[in-house]
């Protein structure tokens, strides 16, 4: 059966009755959020907004868009880069709904529902991956935590301790990390944290650094330890 939620309309600023559907026609959305042509660079605020007017059941994210862009698009001054920051919906099904894709291609604007291609990346984690050096070393001079099973599980810290690439050969107290070696550790590309992602960065959170986690990975991370969206990006 059908249902009706009553939420608030972005144009008009006033209470509507929406009926949540799985699959939204372009004309619907438009009529709630306005002509399509108004929403290129507004991309998460559009999907934050299909979500809470229950166009859509999913989850807005935010990260980059890595596919093709057009050189005729709205988006043709950054078509020469490797990447364009994007927001989009993960449906409950695993797949994407994306209302603004259309604005990369030069195209007339449409709904995307589909699978992800390998063009949305969640958390700018591909750029991530491709920009990261190997672990620093552990610093005795700088400012040092323990990151053991203080705050982590033991099998948590063994995950921390290889991505880290721990030897102590410099005979510093296992378990220990120096603040460089926290900062590494919180920007990692989220998949190389899993499973422990969720851990490791409550244990950043304890310690104090929560702020040298990336903000979208921390999102989804609590998101996905609470039993939501979890497709792969």
């Amino acid at each position: 059966m059908k249902t009706s939620t009553t939420r608030k309309d972005m144009k008009t600023n006033k209470l509507v009755k929406v009926r949540a559907k799985r699959r939204p026609t372009l004309a619907r959305v438009e009529k709630v959020l306005g002509p399509a042509r108004s929403w290129s660079g507004r991309c998460h605020e559009v999907a934050i907004a299909c979500v809470q007017l229950g166009l859509v059941e999913g989850v807005a994210v935010y990260g980059h868009w890595v596919g093709f862009v057009h050189a005729r698009s709205y988006f043709a001054h950054r078509s020469h880069l490797p990447f364009v920051r994007h927001g989009w919906v993960k449906l409950a099904d695993g797949t994407i709904f994306d209302p603004t894709r259309w604005a990369f291609e030069a195209a007339e604007p449409y709904l995307y529902f589909g699978p992800n291609d390998g063009e949305y990346d969640e958390g700018g984690n591909v750029m991530r991956a491709m920009g990261r050096g190997s672990a620093p070393r552990f610093d005795p001079a700088d400012k040092c935590f323990r990151l053991d099973d203080v705050v982590l599980s033991s099998e948590g810290w063994y995950h921390a301790e290889q991505l880290l690439e721990e030897d102590y050969e410099d005979g510093h107290e296992p378990g220990t990390v120096s603040r460089g070696q926290l900062a590494w550790l919180a920007n990692a590309p989220y998949e190389d944290l899993l499973p422990y992602a969720w851990e490791i960065y409550r244990a950043l959170d304890v310690l104090g650094k929560r702020a040298y986690v990336p903000i979208d990975n921390y999102r989804r991370a609590r998101r996905e330890q609470s039993g939501g969206v979890s497709c792969p990006s």
